[in-house]
């Protein structure tokens, strides 16, 4: 004959330890357990501690400090938060964040000596996410501007093919093209492969032969930029009309890098249409034609009002004989700029606002489903060296290459007063802090202060960590709760965890669609599934404990008490 115990074990909020839904009970009478026994969930009630968040204008505001000195005010996306939305919470914080680094301070301060820096925060970017002890954290993060190429002797493979040289990978459509030094020892200048293919530059089918970064652009502030060494118009006896340079930044997908890694005909290549943003020479070859660009909304690239003013060789890559074109992540939106040797400021080293605008606007930072849009940084290069050379292509990318020759810190130098510099990331010690504007947005964050780091005094570099101290237990969200035993032997196993576990039953519900916003819990299964106890022997036990926790096993806090009732069963 079968014989059946129930036992019912509870646990109450205002007893626990963080309020963590553990149950201990204590029986005075002792309960015995026959030898084989199995035991079963008869039912589960508990009211799951959810906190909850509605921003509006009254608690909307955040300000931060970077290295630039200067506070910033943002203010984060309105609206009702919990669990269920704390990502939208967190992605809108972080965007906020990043749209409000720029290239440049308002001003350049002239009158000191040396002059202040632009650029402070120029490589930097913020993250805020949830880190693996489910805490909020908010990092400030600065990667170098570097080289898209060295500027040692080395040669790529001539034919078709693909190549890689310091992170950066190279695309060979059909010829020879080399990273070199020219042959007085100058500064280095990529050599574009000698022969062409025989159509007309962005016919269709793109550049023949590109520079692309396998690591996706910033989406702080930081740029891409060329240094154009040299630059002659088409000759079509001579290179089939193929001259010129492009830089542009593609939507990372599957299938662009796919592309990108594996270009060996004329469908494989990237086609001008395909860019969100570019700037380049002019389509039909020649130097004395407007510079173009591309933008989301224009199907092709499109002529601009401004003409290259720096086209003959520059043997020694001085910037005063070179033109600049460059793309920009800065203010929130993208910035494609020109500049040459007539807009250089005797004052200052850097690069200011004395470019020429080609471009301001908006850059999509999400798509329709929330997921951050990432950029792939592009160069194109049409005609042979006697043709098309560039001198430098720097860029500020989301991470560090790790190799040492990409680490150091490149810029192109103005050497003396009226030379086209072009601004540089400057790593200096700053005091960098986060300020909630109320309470209720910093304690549902889990940070108890408002004022992150109240410390002046702390000058630090990039990066910069703040971890809230209280992990967000109250917000996670599961869509199966776990019964485990505590005290007891059961027969299961969780491949999660890679093993055996004593996972006593399941709670398939999901609080996206049962008890929205309450977090109150009851669940009696259908049918009762017996788990195998793994006691060979009879057993007195006066103790029992078991908690209820995530699917990934993470605690769970609750309010009031909680109630479990279980079935305890001999063969």
């Amino acid at each position: 004959m079968v014989k059946q115990k129930l036992v019912r074990l509870t646990a109450n909020s205002q007893d626990l330890i963080g309020k963590q839904c553990i149950f201990e009970a204590t029986y005075n009478d002792g309960i015995l357990i026959d030898k084989n026994s199995q035991v079963a969930l008869l039912s589960a009630t508990l009211s799951r501690s959810i906190d909850s968040l509605i921003v509006n204008a009254f608690n909307d505001i955040v300000t931060f400090q970077t290295a630039n000195g200067e506070t910033k005010e943002i203010r984060i996306p309105h609206g009702s938060y919990d669990g269920n939305t704390l990502f939208i919470l967190l992605d809108g914080l972080q965007d906020a964040m990043n749209a409000s680094l720029g290239i440049l301070p308002l001003a350049v301060d002239l009158a000191k000596t040396p002059p202040v820096q632009s650029g402070r925060e120029q490589g930097m970017h913020v993250n805020v996410f949830v880190n693996d002890q489910n805490a909020v954290e908010i990092q400030i993060r600065r990667t170098k501007q570097v080289n898209a190429y060295p500027n040692s002797f080395a040669q790529l493979a001539s034919g078709i093919g693909i190549g890689t040289a310091l992170g950066w990978r190279y695309s060979l459509y059909q010829g020879v093209q080399q990273v070199s030094k020219l042959d007085d020892g100058a500064t280095g200048s990529l050599f574009v492969r000698d022969e062409m293919v025989q159509s007309p530059m962005f016919d269709k089918v793109g550049t023949a032969s590109y520079i692309y970064s396998t690591i996706p652009f910033t989406k702080g502030a930081g740029q891409l930029a060329v240094q154009i060494q040299h630059f002659l118009s088409q000759n079509l006896l001579i290179n089939q009309g193929q001259t010129g340079v492009m830089i542009g930044l593609l939507v990372k997908t599957d299938s662009i890098l796919q592309r990108l890694q594996n270009a060996t005909n004329d469908d494989d290549r990237i086609k001008p249409s395909e860019f969100a943003f570019g700037v380049s020479t002019n389509n039909n070859g020649h130097n004395q034609s407007p510079y173009q660009i591309k933008t989301p909304s224009l199907a092709e690239f499109v002529d601009t009002t401004i003409t290259p003013t720096k086209t003959g060789l520059a043997p020694d890559g001085r910037v005063d004989n070179c033109d600049i074109i460059s793309i920009r992540i800065t203010d929130g939106g993208i910035h494609m700029l020109f500049a040459d040797n007539t807009m250089g400021d005797p004052a200052s080293q850097y690069f200011a606002q004395r470019g020429r605008t080609l471009y301001i606007g908006g850059a999509p930072t999400r798509d329709s489903n929330g997921n951050e849009i990432e950029y792939i940084p592009y160069i194109g290069l049409y005609g042979d060296t006697n043709f098309t050379r560039v001198a430098k292509v720097v860029c500020n990318l989301m991470a560090d290459p790790v190799n040492t020759q990409l680490m150091v810190e490149d810029e192109f130098t103005a050497g003396v007063a009226g030379e086209t510099p072009l601004c540089k990331s400057v790593s200096t010690k700053s005091h960098f802090n986060v300020i909630f504007g109320k309470e209720s947005v910093a304690g549902f964050l889990g940070y108890p202060e408002t004022n992150l780091d109240p410390d002046t005094g702390n000058e630090l570099v990039p990066p910069i960590l703040f971890v809230a101290p209280d992990p967000r237990s109250k917000i996670y969200n599961t869509n199966t709760y776990l019964v485990e035993m505590l005290s007891e032997l059961v027969d299961s196993y969780d491949s999660f965890q890679e093993g055996r576990k004593n996972i006593l039953a399941p709670i398939p519900i999901s609080e996206r669609t049962i008890n929205a916003g309450t977090g109150i819990v009851q669940y009696q299964p259908n049918n009762l599934v017996f788990v195998d106890l793994k006691n060979s022997k009879e057993r007195l036990i006066r103790n029992m404990r078991a908690r209820i926790i995530t699917d990934t096993y993470d605690n769970i806090e609750i309010e009031g008490l909680a109630e479990l009732n279980l079935l305890i069963r001999s063969p």
